[in-house]
This record gives C-alpha cells, sequence and structure tokens, in this order.
C-alpha cells in the first residue's frame, strides 16, 4: 500500500506553490533586493517600471491580489583542515558539506487598505551545523533544530495610508505594498508581524541573504535585528510620513524576545520593547538629475530590565 508522508507532502505543495510564482532573479542582487523594499522615493524624472523585473505570471497593476513565491537553496563545503584542538561547538575538522533551503509563499489582498500574509518552510542544514564560526556563511540556517520544518506564518500585517494630498505618483508594487499609485504626501501605518531590517535596514548591499551576501557578519545591520525571534521576525507597530517622494520619516515600534534569539517574543512593554527611527531625505540638483544626495538619520533604543530589575 502506498503511504503518503504528511511533511514531504507539506514541503512538495508549498515548493510547487513558491515555483509557480517566483521571480526570476536575473537582474543583479542590487535590483532584486530593491524591487523587494518598502517604497522610497525614484529620482526625480523617472517611475517605477512594473515589467522592468521578468516573472512567470503577470502581476496586474489594478489587480487586488498578490501572489508570488520564492525558492532558495543554499549548497556550501569545505574541505578537511588541520586542528590542533576542537570542542563540541568546534567547526569539524573533516569535510563536509550542507544544503539548507527556505521557501516563501507571499500573499496579499489591497483594497483601501492592504492584508499581507507570508508563509515559510525552512529545512536542511548548515555546514558545522551553524556552528565553529563567529561570521557563519549561511543567514538562512537557524540555531536552533527544536523549531522543526513545518511551515509557519513569518509575516502578517495590516498596511494602511491615510492621503495628505491628492497629487498622486505611481508606486513599484511589490510584496511589502500592493498600491500601485500613492499620494505625494501620505502617511502608512503598519502593524503586525513583521522583519524590521525590511524597512529600516535599507543598504542596498547587504540587507537581503536571500539576493546578497549570505555571511552573518556583512548582511544585516545588527542594530535592527534584536527586535526579532529566531527566525527574524517581531510584532510591530510602525508609522511613515512621506513628503513629495523626497523626505521620509519612519519610526516603529517592536516585542523582544524573552531571552537572546528566543523564539517567544515578550508581550509586556512595560518590561522590555524595541523603538528604532529613521529620517531619509533625498533630492537631485536640477542639472544632473540622476546625482542624488541622501542623508539619512538613524536612532534605534531599547527598553528592557535584567532578570534583577537593574536597566
Amino acid at each position: 500500500m502506498l503511504r503518503i508522508d504528511v511533511k514531504f507532502a507539506w514541503r512538495a505543495s508549498l515548493l510547487l506553490a513558491a515555483l509557480s510564482f517566483l521571480r526570476l532573479p536575473v537582474a543583479s542582487a542590487q535590483e532584486s533586493a530593491a524591487a523587494n523594499q518598502p517604497r522610497d522615493p525614484d529620482p526625480p524624472g523617472e517611475s517605477a517600471d512594473p515589467d522592468s523585473l521578468p516573472v512567470m505570471f503577470p502581476h496586474p497593476e489594478t489587480d487586488r491580489l498578490w501572489l508570488s513565491g520564492q525558492a532558495n537553496f543554499i549548497s556550501q563545503w569545505h574541505p578537511g583542515f588541520h586542528s590542533p584542538y576542537s570542542g563540541k561547538n568546534s567547526l569539524s575538522a573533516e569535510a563536509q558539506d550542507a544544503t539548507s533551503r527556505v521557501l516563501t509563499l507571499f500573499t496579499g489582498l489591497t483594497s483601501t487598505s492592504e492584508i499581507l500574509c507570508d508563509v515559510q518552510e525552512t529545512g536542511g542544514h548548515g555546514v558545522g551545523e551553524a556552528l565553529g564560526l563567529a561570521g557563519f556563511l549561511n543567514l538562512d540556517v537557524v540555531r536552533n533544530p527544536s523549531l522543526g520544518k513545518a511551515p509557519y506564518i513569518a509575516r502578517l500585517m495590516w498596511h494602511q495610508i491615510i492621503p495628505l494630498s491628492h497629487e498622486r505618483a505611481p508606486a513599484g508594487r511589490n510584496p511589502f505594498s500592493l498600491f500601485s499609485l500613492l499620494p505625494e504626501r501620505c502617511i502608512e501605518i503598519r502593524f503586525g508581524k513583521l522583519s524590521m531590517a525590511d524597512f529600516f535596514d535599507l543598504n542596498s548591499y547587504g540587507t537581503d541573504s536571500n539576493f546578497q551576501f549570505m555571511n552573518w557578519t556583512v548582511d544585516n545591520n545588527g542594530a535592527y535585528d534584536y527586535a526579532a525571534d529566531t527566525r527574524g521576525f517581531t510584532f510591530a507597530a510602525m508609522a511613515e510620513y512621506h513628503h513629495n517622494r523626497h523626505v521620509i520619516v519612519r519610526f516603529a515600534e517592536a516585542l523582544m524576545p524573552k531571552v537572546a534569539n528566543g523564539i517567544h517574543l515578550d508581550a509586556d512593554l512595560s518590561r522590555a520593547r524595541r523603538e528604532c527611527g529613521v529620517g531619509t531625505s533625498r533630492w537631485a540638483p536640477a542639472p544632473a538629475r540622476r546625482c542624488i544626495a541622501a542623508v539619512d538619520l538613524r536612532e534605534p533604543r531599547e527598553h528592557g530590565r535584567l532578570p534583577n530589575g537593574d536597566r
């Protein structure tokens, strides 16, 4: 009799769904990461082109439903090397290889507001089981094998636009914002489960381990990574102010994990919380519109108490 592995069926279904709507990474890493970032102002005279990144299925600008997927497989290997001493948390001196995977299904529904929901499934292993290196080689490997391999909700957020002007400008749709037109001046509000790095760590060269650097030491800005569970997500409320596509002010307050890098978040804001703020100003001199100057002001702040009550 044929026996069906339920866990295998889950993974296969999620993989097929992700591959069915996969955005092909034919563009450069920087362009791919930019496509996944929340709305930031474009250079004057240029607008987002929805057809600039090829897709297997079209995403109409007026469609209320968003469905896309992403599949990441990372295989790594190291040869054997001489090690005069080692312990249980050391990188093994024997040659070894490992492969990890992250399958993500992005979904969203938009009307006057948006509901965004992303489902992920992770599995596989990292070289040395993610031990033995301070700057580990693969960000997709979670250092907690007890979490299991069942699919989980990575992001689940409500997104609302409050217009402050009648003028509207094109906005490139992406898994974090489905609106094709946005007011020149507006307030954006987000609430729910999200990753702080998605909205605050906007380094063009090292903010997305799925397309760019994979090493823990160079990918994400650690200042925004503390408010996260083991998988990198937290519950937060965030507000943004956009002024004429040149000035953005963003502030968020998020839950902290009960223990460092733990899976459980502390819901008591009086005991622990994380506050992040960023202000960005961009402008282009009239003689050279492609020359853009940018000034970023960032202020992460953390509140919490140690077990003995001291700050």
